[in-house]
């Protein structure tokens, strides 16, 4: 962004500024270049070529994300790996209803190939009959084209699935809508934090994600699922799961849930490092 990220980079230095730190907030993954390719590398080398970010420090969240920092600007580049800070909302444990042979889901996310929204719709599509599914899409539709293939999906589905897009939600509307749904569907291709993920914690409800974003080993948390891309019968598998679950099992998860949110909301390590990072 020239008047958001470019221009102020130029103010700072232009002042002199002793601590100048960016954050690409997974900009510089490989599936966020592939959208608009050309464009974006055309960019990167000039930016290399003019060492636009010399002595600039930055804000990481994970080690994968640092390496895609010294692969794509400078090999040499100071990163400091630091998840994203969540945004405080008070929030107590809700249990929602749950019967046995039906699950809610939702995507709060917006509609593009970066999220994954049509391989979402596609993992509905071979599941059982006698299971009911609603899947709620949030988010705004860039790509006309896109959303046309998601369509096309929906429309092959089976009448026991249903999947609406029901526009777009404004931030601080998330984590009261998560709490309607059984659980959030994110099969995204690449996060650098996932704030949706986090949020589905923290209102105490279980995700199920692809293995590309930090949020791993979920399972065993008893806090959802990160799955393979490659292996997409195992996302239907676990919705599967999902549906047929009794409330008392579904509760488990819930809370399971709701504990990874409150542990990760509630880091003091984590702001220590925000202010070794500012220098407060």
């Amino acid at each position: 962004s020239p008047i958001f990220s470019i221009l102020p980079l130029i103010a700072a230095k232009m002042l002199r500024f002793k601590r100048i730190i960016v954050a690409p907030r997974g900009m510089l993954a490989g599936s966020a270049i592939n959208v608009k390719k050309g464009k974006k590398q055309l960019f990167l080398k000039f930016a290399q070529w003019l060492r636009l970010y010399k002595n600039v420090q930055w804000h990481v969240t994970n080690q994968a994300e640092s390496g895609q920092v010294r692969q794509q600007i400078d090999s040499q580049a100071i990163t400091t790996i630091a998840n994203n800070l969540p945004r405080k909302v008070s929030t107590h444990f809700e249990p929602v209803a749950k019967a046995e042979g039906s699950v809610r889901l939702c995507s709060p996310a917006r509609v593009a190939p970066e999220k994954n929204t049509l391989y979402a719709i596609q993992c509905l599509k071979e599941l059982p009959d006698s299971l009911e599914v609603e899947l709620d899409l949030y988010g705004q539709i860039y790509n006309q084209e896109y959303w046309q293939e998601c369509l096309t999906t929906i429309r092959q589905l089976p009448a026991n699935i249903k999947v609406l897009h029901r526009g777009f939600i404004e931030p601080e509307e998330i984590p009261v809508t998560i709490k309607h749904y059984h659980a959030l569907l994110l099969p995204t291709r690449g996060e650098n934090f996932g704030h949706v993920i986090l949020e589905s914690f923290m209102a105490g409800r279980p995700v199920l994600i692809s293995d590309q974003t930090p949020w791993r080993d979920l399972q065993t948390k008893q806090a959802g699922w990160d799955l393979p891309l490659a292996e997409i019968k195992q996302f239907s598998s676990v919705i599967t799961e999902l549906g047929n679950m009794s409330q008392s099992a579904y509760d488990n998860w819930c809370r399971g849930a709701w504990l990874l949110g409150q542990q990760s909301a509630n880091d003091e390590a984590l702001l220590e490092k925000y202010r070794e990072m500012f220098g407060i």
